[in-house]
């Protein structure tokens, strides 16, 4: 019996558009030694999953691409009320 090779699957794609520079000091994730970026999103996600993040920032028409990785899920009715998303760095 042959198995044909499985391919990783593709990165997830997530536009994020930061308008003011609160929200993108908001945004900023420093636990992680890179840093990283909280991206609100009603998607799910799992640790280590691989995303493509076309980032807008303040006063900059140019959109970012940024590759990284999950290494934050808050889930959907957390605790505390906070926000569905992801970290990622």
């Amino acid at each position: 019996m042959s198995t044909a090779p499985t391919t990783p699957p593709r990165p997830s794609v997530i536009q994020l558009s930061i308008k003011e520079k609160a929200a993108l000091y908001a945004a900023y994730i420093p636990i992680f030694a890179e840093g990283g970026v909280f991206i609100p999103t009603a998607r799910e996600y799992v640790l280590g999953d691989d995303v493509y993040v076309l980032l807008s920032l303040p006063e900059d028409m140019q959109r970012y691409p940024v590759a990284g990785k999950v290494a934050w899920v808050t889930p959907a009715k957390a605790a505390g009320g906070r926000t569905q998303g992801v970290g990622i760095t």
